[in-house]
């Protein structure tokens, strides 16, 4: 399964990449940092799996996942929101139909399990 990841910290998504890496049968396929890229690369890749940060340096996560969850994208990515800000955005989050949604300081745990558990 392909993963794409959108997170504007390259701290954070050089952490993600170890961890998936470990995880059989998922395989990296692409990262941005911003909104504008990833749509774009989205495009290109057409990933199984999105984990997205809303918070980013340009744009939204939530502009993302709005536009991947609309009837104008033909594919039906699992979008996994991972965000410090998961209380501020929960309705918003489930409102614009998030597959999951965890927290980055808590939920590490959980989002690795999902992540092994989608690729079995």
């Amino acid at each position: 399964m392909k993963i794409f990841i959108v997170e504007d910290a390259q701290n954070i998504r050089n952490n993600l990449k170890k961890f998936i890496l470990d995880i059989n049968k998922l395989e990296l396929a692409g990262e941005a940092d911003n909104a504008e890229t990833a749509i774009r690369l989205i495009n290109e890749i057409n990933p199984d799996i999105i984990l997205l940060d809303i918070e980013l340096k340009s744009g939204s996560g939530l502009e993302v996942l709005k536009y991947v969850k609309s009837g104008n994208y033909p594919f039906k990515p699992t979008v996994i929101l991972f965000s410090n800000y998961i209380n501020l955005y929960k309705d918003k989050s489930i409102l614009s139909k998030a597959d999951y949604l965890y927290d980055k300081s808590a939920d590490l745990d959980k989002l690795l399990s999902t992540l092994t558990e989608l690729c079995l």
